[in-house]
């Protein structure tokens, strides 16, 4: 689905959408009143941030206090598990994905309205996919995926500027990005182990 959206997005700005006598792939830009507010225009800080926070409350909330959030956390975890508990495994996972396109969409939209003011056919720039290792740092926890965010967006921020006066590429920042991941699951997958022997002595001097 990501790669049928993407070429959608190229044949829409080299088509109907596209600038009148404009050579490159890219449509008009938004005029400055129909931008995110932001409090100054020398920075990149807007109101998609604030936008942003109260989503991931949001989706902690719905989550962690209403039954639908549960049901989804346990087809999450155990699908199997669900349906043996007359659970419809399937609809709660269709429920999920559409639940993720509309705030996938809603992401694209605010990146759109708050930063570039235009389409081009690189304005995906793989943020999607990004999302996967800020998710697993975040325990994919919606209220850690907050911190895990700041964490990867200073991550770029410190890689860009440190390429300015350094001879390092690109692949940098996704180095640390691996790294931060990588070290993250071998700390769970240790604790797991560690909570399970700590689980078999006490059942064993029971």
């Amino acid at each position: 689905m990501n790669f049928i959206a993407d070429k959608l997005l190229f044949w829409g700005v080299d088509g109907p959408l596209k600038r009148a006598g404009e050579i490159s792939p890219q449509t008009d830009t938004l005029p400055d009143a129909m931008m995110l507010w932001r409090p100054s225009r020398q920075t990149d800080l807007h109101l998609g941030v604030v936008i942003a926070i109260l989503l991931a409350i949001a989706a902690s909330v719905w989550l962690y206090r209403t039954r639908s959030g549960y049901l989804t956390r346990v087809v999450g975890e155990n699908p199997r598990f669900a349906r043996t508990n007359r659970v419809d495994a399937n609809k709660v996972q269709m429920r999920a994905m559409m639940l993720s396109g509309m705030i996938c969409g809603l992401a694209g939209g605010i990146q759109y309205l708050g930063i570039n003011g235009q389409l081009g056919s690189t304005f995906s720039q793989q943020y999607g996919f990004l999302g996967i290792p800020v998710a697993l740092v975040a325990a994919l926890n919606p209220i850690g995926a907050i911190f895990s965010s700041l964490f990867f967006g200073g991550l770029f921020a410190a890689t860009s500027n440190l390429a300015r006066f350094a001879q390092v590429g690109n692949a940098f920042v996704y180095i640390i990005q691996a790294s931060a991941v990588l070290g993250l699951l071998i700390y769970r997958y240790l604790s797991q182990i560690q909570s399970q022997k700590s689980q078999l002595t006490t059942s064993e001097e029971a």
